[in-house]
């Protein structure tokens, strides 16, 4: 300071570090303090801020700092002082209380009335007149300005007297105000942002106009991590953390899965980490029947995951149902074509290869299993194939099944119908198995041509009977067009009262025998109808001489052949084959031939001559065994004779030796009781 001047009792000292509060509740603060200045010189103020709390750190806290006003002293102003007038004024000022008021920022609202004048010439005098508004025309809403202080009327978030500048924590200054910064709390420093983007100031690894999300590569604000996607994409959801468009042919949350149609481990890098399915060849290849393959954990061998219809580690065979040829290029796996007639959960119901069908159900059978199998009949397609139930006894079995599709059986001869069960007209027996015969009733002695089906009776006119009425009715015999004898078999010794229609001969009962049935028969003893076997000697002697026999028979029969024929005849076979022989050393003999030839003709000759010699040897010896047997039956004929009477004795001794064995064991204790227990046994 100038030590003559104005200031001299004032020092630089006294006005270093001036403090004031600003109050919670207002908008200004006044630093009541004086300061002498001399005109003419330039002074440099330094203002600094400090929070009230300097450790409590709150990054929404702000002050707007709108001016700083430096206030002359009004009393020592002309307007005050200087003349009677101005110490009327000033005394009048004081009085009133006007100089605390004009100290207020609003004092013009503020002031008494009484004041209001006396300040107005006070501010005309200070500022040298009246000042031009000049109030922005985009961020004002109007060009006139207050009156006093000459603030304009601001639109939206504008501040500044002449509204030409957004308020701080806004941004975008325009016809429409101002835009509110939003800056994250979290995300940014503080709240303001540029005043024409709007971008407000960021930490670290945060990213945004608003600082509220995290930068490119980041995830998980307000905590942003780096992104795991293991080096196949740079970027990821910046929310979830999810990879962007994950790259190397690799899919997943953190691009750790290889896409559809790639297998391998995507941990491993972009170049070996996923590589394409080979199933049984890439996609690319068109040779593929497989969108995705794994590797197995155990063994780490590529398996594919199959189209429905194909099968195997690389797809390279058809699944179950399935044929055709996919291990070559262009080859493909076709469904069965088994005309439903299959079991789908089985395996194996069709050729891999040719499609042919092995397992067919519902009695259906063919490569597609479209025709009822052997023995049925009916519409395979609808699964309609029923058993044909052929008639056993008339159905030609050398065929054995019926016309799969209509159900006729192959009918045996004279039979008809779809299941070969009856005969046709006129026509019996079917039961045979071996077709049907003819009814061949009598014209005469029948009523129709039509017999019995089952059998074969034709229906006969009185008088006339058997099975075809050509003969006599029933219990008599003969020839009905000439005359019919009864039969009158014994009724007692008979198996029937129906004799035999030609002869009249009585069929008997078993032990029974004689023309009309009334005699014991042959190895029996009785009187009919009460007659007994003979026993086992005369059935073991029967069986011997039914033996001899059948051997004179056949001896005899022999005898004939020579008898009527020669020995020519009889050994027919043997002399054919000489005279051929002969007939082969003649012709030799006629030709001319060697002395070799002559030989060996000469042993031929006596070959054939030694032959001759043995075959009459043989002649007589059949002639000496023909009468031997001669002799053997008559000797036979006179043992007969002899084995009957034997046969008398024997059953007289028999007799007798059980009448002797009754009395024997009467006689003792041991026997009696063994002859009573025999009949209580009986």
């Amino acid at each position: 300071y100038d030590p003559e001047g104005p200031c001299a009792n004032s020092h630089p000292s006294y006005e270093r570090d001036i403090t004031t509060t600003l109050s919670e509740y207002e908008t200004s603060a006044i630093a009541l303090h004086d300061i002498c200045l001399e005109s003419g010189k330039t002074y440099k103020f330094i203002v600094s801020f400090q929070r009230h709390e300097p450790y409590d750190d709150n990054p929404t806290a702000q002050i707007l700092i709108d001016s700083i006003v430096l206030i002359p002293r009004i009393e020592i102003t002309p307007i005050l002082q200087g003349s009677h007038q101005a110490e009327v004024r000033h005394r009048e000022y004081v009085n009133l209380g006007c100089n605390h008021t004009y100290y207020d920022v609003n004092y013009i609202i503020n002031a008494p009335e009484e004041c209001k004048d006396l300040l107005k010439t006070i501010s005309v005098y200070i500022n040298n007149g009246a000042t031009p508004c000049e109030c922005n025309p985009t961020g004002s809403k109007s060009k006139k300005c207050a009156e006093s202080g000459g603030y304009c009327m601001c639109k939206t978030n504008v501040v500044g007297r002449q509204c030409d500048r957004c308020a701080p924590g806004t941004y975008g200054f325009g016809p429409e105000g101002c835009k509110a910064c939003d800056c994250n709390s979290i995300g940014s420093k503080d709240n303001d942002c540029d005043l024409i983007t709007g971008q407000c100031n960021c930490h670290p690894n945060t990213y945004g106009r608003e600082c509220d999300q995290c930068q490119p590569g980041f995830w998980n604000f307000p905590n942003c991590q780096i992104c795991e996607c293991n080096g196949h994409t740079p970027t990821c959801n910046s929310k979830t953390g999810e990879c962007n468009h994950c790259q190397d042919f690799t899919q997943g949350w953190k691009c750790d899965r290889c896409i559809d149609g790639y297998y391998g481990n995507p941990l491993l890098g972009s170049s070996i980490g996923c590589r394409p399915c080979r199933c049984p060849d890439t996609v690319a290849s068109g040779h593929s029947y497989a969108n995705e393959c794994y590797l197995h954990p155990s063994t780490n061998d590529v398996i594919c995951a199959c189209e429905e219809g194909y099968a195997g580690a690389r797809c390279d065979v058809c699944a179950d149902n399935y044929f055709g040829n996919p291990e070559k290029p262009g080859g493909q796996c076709q469904s069965c074509d088994c005309s439903n007639n299959v079991d789908p959960k089985r395996p194996g119901n069709c050729d891999a290869k040719s499609g042919k069908c092995l397992q067919c159900l519902y009695n259906t059978e063919g490569d597609h299993c479209e025709y009822c199998r052997d023995g049925f009949y009916g519409d395979a397609l609808r699964q309609d194939c029923r058993d044909c139930d052929c008639n056993l006894l008339g159905t030609n079995q050398t065929i054995q099944h019926c016309d799969r599709y209509t159900g006729q059986c192959p009918c045996l001869r004279n039979v008809k119908g779809q299941y070969c069960d009856e005969c046709i007209e006129n026509h019996w027996k079917i039961a045979s198995g071996e077709g049907c015969e003819a009814c061949d009733c009598d014209p005469v002695g029948a009523l129709s041509e039509q017999c019995n089906p089952y059998d074969g009776q034709c229906s006969c006119k009185s008088g006339f009977g058997g099975r075809q009425c050509n003969q006599c009715e029933a219990y008599f015999w003969g020839d009905p067009n000439v005359e019919c004898k009864p039969c009158e078999c014994n009724a007692y010794g008979s198996a029937t009262q129906q004799c035999d229609r030609t002869t009249g001969k009585c069929a008997c009962k078993s032990g029974i025998g004689g023309y009309k049935c009334d005699q014991c028969d042959r190895g029996y003893l009785g009187q009919a109808p009460y007659c007994e076997p003979c026993g086992e000697c005369f059935d073991n002697w029967d069986m011997i001489l039914d033996g001899l026999r059948n051997e004179t028979d056949r001896t005899i029969e022999e005898a004939k052949t020579i008898k009527k024929l020669g020995a020519t005849g009889a050994y027919k076979k043997e002399f054919d084959s000489m005279s051929k022989k002969i007939a082969q050393i003649e012709g030799l003999l006629n030709n001319t031939i060697s002395d070799r030839e002559i030989e060996s003709i000469g042993s031929e000759i006596e070959r054939i001559r030694s032959h001759l010699q043995e075959s009459l040897h043989n002649l007589e010896e059949s002639e000496r065994k023909l009468q031997e047997t001669d002799s053997n039956i008559k000797l036979a004929n006179i043992e007969i004779v002899n084995l009957g009477r034997r046969a008398d004795d024997v059953k007289q001794m028999t007799n007798y030796l059980k009448d002797n064995a009754t009395r024997l064991q009467e006689g003792n204790i041991e026997g009696a009781l063994n002859l009573t227990r025999d009949a209580w046994y009986r």
